[in-house]
């Protein structure tokens, strides 16, 4: 990961993703509808002026652009007069109104888990003073879905047992390496079911967009073990293809809403309203073509 201070005193990330470099963020500020809120021309000139500036031989131009995405963070307001948006703190506070009322504002979305524990533990101490028995917020012992059965070993996930060994191995010789990694940091010691789908279906065991290491087994694993209710849901947050290969992506679309209709049980209307939905938004996020 290299981390650069530009010009104007922001800060940009460029940061390794599989085949992939992240570039981010711009930090600029926003005041239009909320629910509307796309990469522009502006924030695809200013990345790729500072990555080739401290980059030179990547000659970075805007078709090298494979998908974008953007968001807007809860920023607390600051006392000081005159802040802009790269300069307000990232912290979040807790706020206890007179009448009990518990508000959190700001943070990121890195400290989520801090966050949730600071509110629960802080509505565990109004309901001791009441005169209730109860403890704190345990949530930094629990362990969160996938958690169990792999460790990071350095740099790479490792999973346990000389059982999980054996079948990290074998999926990487038949599958590839960036499959085997992409499984176990996707889905931690759960990678072990979607690889016995994958063994048990050579079909699913193929990739669904052929330079990135997410395979058809993942879309039903999303369908039937983790509750995927849209294929934009799908194609954006339980895999990253819309984020990685939005192009690719709009390509693949149709069979991908194929298969999770016929496990989710769509209909054909059903199925055309997804796909529809699905391309309209992902293609706002490549709207700033345009532009150009």
């Amino acid at each position: 990961m290299a981390l650069v201070n530009t010009d104007d005193h922001r800060v940009v990330f460029r940061i390794p993703w599989g085949n992939r470099v992240v570039l981010g963020t711009t930090d600029t500020d926003f005041t239009g509808d909320f629910d509307q809120v796309f990469c522009s021309r502006a924030d695809v000139d200013y990345l790729l002026d500072v990555a080739n500036r401290f980059f030179p031989s990547c000659r970075l131009q805007p078709n090298d652009v494979l998908g974008t995405w953007a968001g807007l963070r809860p920023l607390v307001c600051p006392e000081e007069e005159g802040l802009g948006a790269s300069q307000v703190s990232r912290e979040h506070t807790i706020e206890v109104a007179e009448d009990g009322l518990i508000t959190v504002a700001g943070g990121k979305l890195t400290t989520y888990r801090l966050m949730a524990d600071e509110v629960v533990s802080e509505v565990a101490r109004q309901l001791r003073s009441e005169g209730y028995h109860i403890g704190g917020c345990p949530t930094g012992n629990v362990i969160l879905p996938g958690g169990e059965g792999i460790r990071w070993s350095g740099d790479q996930l490792v999973t346990l047992g000389p059982d999980g060994q054996a079948a990290e191995k074998e999926l990487e010789e038949r599958l590839g390496a960036d499959v085997a990694e992409h499984l176990q940091e996707s889905y931690g010691g759960n990678w072990l079911a979607v690889a016995a789908r994958a063994a048990e279906n050579p079909e699913l065991g193929k990739r669904i967009v052929d330079d990135l290491p997410y395979i058809w087994a993942e879309v039903e694993q999303a369908a039937e073990e983790e509750l995927v209710v849209t294929l934009h849901d799908f194609m954006r947050r339980r895999t990253q293809l819309d984020l990685r290969a939005t192009e690719a992506a709009w390509a693949v679309a149709p069979q991908v809403a194929d298969r999770l209709g016929e496990l989710l049980g769509w209909e054909l209307p059903e199925k055309q309203q997804q796909l529809t939905d699905f391309l309209r938004e992902s293609k706002k996020t490549m709207g700033w073509r345009d532009e150009y």
